[in-house]
């Protein structure tokens, strides 16, 4: 039997078996960070621009980081997007660390096909000097991290209402979990369905993407990602849901109430900014706002 070649990768420095991701099995870690130019070795990379649709497929992680480590955590994650720029790891990322809620952070990857993640393994695998900087990361952070958790997630563009979102001016993210209960997927759908028809009614403007998990996690969870601009976005977020969207509402909110009662156990909402520090980005992405971007490492086309 082949001996088994193991990948790390940035960002949250996890680890791959590379016969695993031949297999396209969902439950390996991959590399993690809101990607936007996903570099394929030999190819050239692809922008993600703020007014295009959003990728068919985000691959989510999170972890926890330990109390009174925050700073120790800075250092390290700082210094890893730092090998990575010197580096010249296949993939760029972005970092978002919570600001309400327990001290967590998100790693984000979109991806439009399973072959994009498999180049990008490729890319890590053919730079050995990279693993071994990597390396040195993963147990620099072993102890004041909690096992990070990696879900997949499929876009839902007929439950998503895509106001002509621009992620590079984002300052804050607001991510809603949604636990359904089991069989009552469908009714969950037809609740987003009806909200989206009468946000198109109401001329609501409060964009926002919807991705189902489909491994990793539960079967039945669904995120809602909305990028603001400033905190207060989220006044406006909430007058959208005023006398105009009400009345677009009208017959169909016993319906509403029927269908949120009986699909949804949970719903957890979280606020979150990005850490420029901590990521690896694009000049072009750096160039929309150099002020605010100007301390992540920079990814060379």
């Amino acid at each position: 039997m082949a001996k088994e070649k193991r990948i790390y990768f940035a960002s949250t420095f996890q680890t791959l078996d590379m016969p695993t991701i031949r297999s396209f099995d969902f439950s390996f870690p991959v590399v993690l960070g809101l990607l936007f130019a996903l570099q394929a070795q030999g190819q050239a990379s692809k922008e993600l621009d703020p007014m295009t649709p959003p990728p068919n497929f985000f691959a989510v992680s999170r972890e926890f980081v330990k109390p009174g480590k925050d700073l120790l955590y800075n250092e390290i994650e700082t210094d890893g997007a730092r090998v990575c720029g010197r580096m010249k790891c296949p993939n760029s990322y972005l970092a978002i660390s919570s600001i309400t809620g327990p001290s967590q952070v998100w790693w984000l990857t979109p991806f439009d096909s399973f072959l994009d993640l498999e180049r990008i393994a490729s890319g890590y695998g053919s730079n050995p000097a990279l693993l071994t900087e990597l390396a040195h990361i993963v147990e620099r952070k072993a102890d004041i991290v909690t096992p990070p958790e990696l879900l997949y997630a499929e876009y839902r563009k007929d439950l998503s209402h895509d106001g002509g979102l621009d992620l590079r001016h984002a300052r804050f993210l607001s991510i809603t979990s949604f636990k359904i209960a089991p069989g009552r997927t469908e009714e969950f759908e037809q609740l987003q369905r009806i909200q989206k028809s009468a946000y198109e009614r109401a001329g609501v403007e409060d964009g926002h993407w919807v991705y189902q998990v489909f491994s990793g996690g539960s079967d039945y969870e669904f995120f809602v990602i909305r990028p603001l601009v400033a905190l207060s976005d989220l006044e406006r977020v909430r007058d959208f849901y005023g006398a105009k969207f009400q009345a677009a509402i009208g017959p169909s909110r016993a319906d509403i109430h029927r269908l949120t009662a009986a699909a949804i156990l949970s719903s957890t909402t979280y606020l979150f900014t990005p850490n420029p520090a901590w990521s690896y980005l694009p000049k072009d992405w750096i160039a929309t706002d150099p002020q605010f971007w100007d301390a992540a490492a920079v990814k060379e086309k």
